[in-house]
């Protein structure tokens, strides 16, 4: 039964490191253009992995592929996340807005942040298939050494 626990653990972990990469960085600077090169640097190194450990070409490009749908979601729920702070600085600024419109956009918020964890389960299912056991302990370990959550998360109140 602990053979289960983890893969399971793995396809946890590297959800929950593509949401928070998915929610911007916080590291030693707040300079967007900065920032922005750390992601590249970080997907680039992450396509020479795959390039070295997928040495069939229809599993690396099937990979590849699976990375751009994955940057793609994770690029459109980061816009979600921050109209929706926006939203709620918003409502939260209006001392007359009324409690419905915050469960509307608690409701709304909490729908689209479930379609996008499934959407990213689904990815990770497929990533997984496409690749060997061994090939997948690399990525994974990949993806929590260099999308370590205490180095790129959301940022608090910036925006």
């Amino acid at each position: 039964m602990r053979r289960h626990k983890k893969p399971l653990n793995y396809l946890l972990v590297t959800a929950t490191l593509m949401i928070t990469a998915g929610c911007g960085f916080r590291g030693t600077t707040t300079d967007p253009a900065a920032l922005e090169a750390q992601f590249e640097s970080v997907r680039q190194n992450e396509r020479q992995l795959i390039t070295r450990i997928v040495e069939d070409p229809r599993r690396s490009d099937a990979l590849f592929m699976l990375l751009d749908e994955r940057d793609q979601i994770v690029s459109e729920h980061a816009e979600i996340v921050v109209a929706y702070i926006d939203n709620m600085r918003t409502l939260n600024a209006d001392y007359d807005a009324p409690r419905t419109d915050f469960e509307q956009l608690f409701a709304s918020y909490r729908a689209n942040r479930q379609t996008y964890q499934k959407d990213l389960v689904n990815i990770v299912q497929k990533m997984k298939a496409n690749t060997t056991a061994k090939e997948w302990k690399r990525l994974a370990k990949f993806q929590l050494d260099e999308l370590n959550p205490r180095k790129m998360t959301q940022p608090s109140g910036e925006a």
